[in-house]
Parts: C-alpha cells; sequence; structure tokens
C-alpha cells in the first residue's frame, strides 16, 4: 500500500493472472508507515515483517506445506554483499537458502537475465514495482550502483561467484552448529527458566568459534535472539567466562 494506485494496480494484475490460471488467491492491504513508526523499524524492514507475517497466515489458513518466494541469484548476490557491509558473521554470509523452514526459493540457481528473457520468449507479461529503483534504499543502491561497477570494472561473473561464496559459508556454518550442538550436550549441565549452566573447563578447550556457536546454542535456548548478539557482547562474553570471576555479570 505504499504507493496507491500503483500497489493497487498490482493487485488487480495478479488478480487477474489469478483468474486466468484458475488458482486460488489470498490478498491484504496493510499500514506498512504506521507499523513502522510503531515498531521503531526502517521501511523495508517494516514491509517484509509484515509481508512474511501475511504469508504464514496464508500458509496456515490452506493448510500448506511450503510457499515459493521468486528470489533470484542477483538477490541472493545483493544479500551477500549487504550483509558483508554489515559486518555481519558466517550466517549472514550464507544469504537465502533454498528451503528455510516453510519457505522455499525454487529460482535461486536462475539470474534475472534469464527470467526475464524466459518472460519475453513466452510472452509472459509482469509489473515492475517502480521502488524497486529509488535509491534512497541501501539495497537499490547495491544492485544499481555497486555490482555494476564491480562487475565491470573487477569480476564480470560476479553473481556466480557470491552464489557460491555463500553456498561455502553455508556448509561451514552448518558444520559448526553440528560440532556446536554435539558440545552443548555435554556442556549445558543444568536448564530451568531463564538459566543455562555451563561446564567452563569443556567449553574453553573448544577454539574461539565453536565457542561462539555454543553460546548461539545458550541464546536460543533462552528465547534470545540469535541476531541481537553481535561480535562486541560475543567478545565480552566469552572473556568474563575466561576470567573465570565468581558473580561477575554482563
Amino acid at each position: 500500500g505504499l504507493r496507491g494506485e500503483e500497489s493497487d494496480g498490482d493487485q488487480a494484475f495478479v488478480k487477474t493472472l489469478a483468474k486466468k490460471y484458475n488458482l486460488p488467491l489470498f490478498c491484504e492491504k496493510v499500514d506498512t508507515l504506521a507499523f513502522k513508526k510503531k515498531n521503531k523499524l526502517s521501511l523495508e524492514e517494516a514491509a517484509r515483517k509484515l509481508r512474511y507475517e501475511f504469508f504464514e497466515r496464508a500458509l496456515h489458513d490452506i493448510n500448506a506445506n511450503s510457499l515459493a518466494t521468486a528470489h533470484t541469484a542477483d538477490d541472493q548476490a545483493e544479500t551477500v554483499i549487504d550483509h558483508f557491509l554489515r559486518g555481519s558473521g558466517m550466517l549472514g554470509l550464507a544469504a537465502m537458502q533454498v528451503r528455510r523452514n516453510i519457505f522455499i526459493r525454487p529460482m535461486l540457481c536462475f539470474s534475472r537475465a534469464e527470467l526475464d528473457a524466459y518472460a519475453k520468449q513466452e510472452k509472459l507479461t509482469f509489473r515492475e514495482d517502480r521502488s524497486n529503483r529509488d535509491l534512497s534504499f541501501k539495497r537499490n543502491r547495491i544492485r544499481h550502483e555497486l555490482i555494476p561497477y564491480l562487475k565491470e570494472h573487477f569480476n564480470p561473473n560476479l553473481v556466480a561467484t557470491l552464489n557460491r561464496s555463500a553456498a561455502i559459508f553455508y556448509e561451514t556454518e552448518n558444520h559448526f552448529k553440528r560440532v556446536a550442538k554435539d558440545a552443548c550436550k555435554s556442556l549445558v549441565s543444568l536448564q530451568k527458566k531463564n538459566e543455562i549452566s555451563l561446564e567452563i573447563e569443556g567449553f574453553l578447550n573448544y577454539n574461539k568459534q565453536i565457542r561462539n556457536y555454543v553460546l548461539f546454542g545458550c541464546f536460543e535456548l533462552l528465547g534470545i535472539d540469535r541476531n541481537k548478539i553481535d561480535f562486541c557482547k560475543l567478545h565480552q562474553i566469552n572473556r568474563l567466562i575466561g576470567r573465570r570471576e565468581i558473580g561477575k555479570k554482563l
């Protein structure tokens, strides 16, 4: 609902397609700006949160198992760069996965150019959201300014390269998670509401990367969002544990 008549036109276009292909349609209109203000989010974050909440409700209403989004290899490359610029760790650099819980991305292996070419070949009509060209959004600056510059001056195959890197980060992330999960079984000796007891000597025998993943596992058990724990906080927690000082808090 951010583009007035243009948004309404998108909805009408999708309704026509749904009718043509005899598909059920689910629509919902929301006040993104009010939600953004109330929850102190960026416009992009607010729109994404509302969109995925709607997806989950729609899936639940029709008792479906999965929902497919149309993210492409180009979207993946943009996500890797965006997360890198934010200073994300391994999980962030792994970017989007073909499957994440109930969400699947079957077009992640295709470039945007390939899909455009297919649409033209099959004479498929489509609409483009003009906000995708609004350079006030960081994502669009990455898409229209940074990636073309990097492709021209550094690596013409940048999109494929970044997609390979994301796959490597994902495999590495999964390896650390598996090792940390096994470590947690032996290190976490007591669990009750809002409390985790960790066996310090065993914990410190692991390298720092695994220790961080063990801590992520503890945060998860306590219901703390991993994204709220930055590198600085992890460093402080590791240092606190390493000093073994009784009664110290962070």
